[in-house]
């Protein structure tokens, strides 16, 4: 089953472009997996760029870590980065394994949850029931949960063509109420979001 990953760079002012420079090298040369999208948050914890990958199973994202951390200097980056940080994710089952990307908007909402400890299983169930008729109301990308050895979390993924397009979509489906899952925000112990920017190569734009 595939496996997701999430490089997350806390980068130095001014250095977007040769960040951006020293990931596109990187991914050029096949060793890191798929790449799915890459995004520069600009509302939320800023000076940070994140790539989110797919890898064919976990022998093959651990594989990815280790070329990252022991022979690509962190992704020809460590001149530009203060952080780093490597997640590992696999999609709910209820939702399709395989990420479409494609051009769905310029601005990408992710948001990450933490999840009270043993309710993972539940908080799936209740997304499993709710997101048909959510995602009419507009696209997801993906939700997946953690599968690092720390508490539980789950990032979704929702693009929109303008803010407003996401503020109306949000209200929308609270009205209809389809949202938010009967039960989910119960198992829920914080939450985080972001608006992220797709980088001209991302995938997904």
């Amino acid at each position: 089953m595939a496996i997701y990953q999430t490089i997350t760079l806390t980068i130095k002012m001014g250095a977007l472009n040769s960040v951006y420079e020293g990931i596109q090298k990187s991914f050029a040369t096949g060793k890191y997996g798929e790449m799915q999208g890459c995004w520069f948050c600009d509302i939320g914890t800023l000076n940070q760029v994140m790539v989110l990958t797919k890898h064919a199973d976990g022998n093959a994202a651990m594989a990815a870590s280790k070329t990252i951390n022991l022979e690509d200097a962190h992704l020809g980056c460590q001149d530009f980065i203060t952080d780093f940080a490597i997640d590992h994710y696999q999609m709910f089952p209820c939702l399709p394994e395989d990420i479409t990307t494609g051009e769905f908007g310029k601005y990408y909402e992710i948001r990450y949850y933490g999840i009270k400890l043993g309710a993972v299983q539940a908080t799936i169930d209740a997304w499993e029931k709710a997101v048909p008729n959510r995602a009419k109301v507009s696209h997801l990308v993906g939700a997946m949960y953690s599968l690092d050895n720390r508490a539980p979390k789950f990032m979704n993924i929702w693009p929109y063509k303008t803010l407003d397009e996401r503020n109306a979509a949000r209200a929308k489906a609270v009205a209809d109420g389809v949202w938010p899952p009967v039960g989910g925000p119960a198992n829920l112990t914080h939450m985080q979001s972001g608006i992220w920017l797709p980088a001209p190569f991302s995938p997904l734009r």
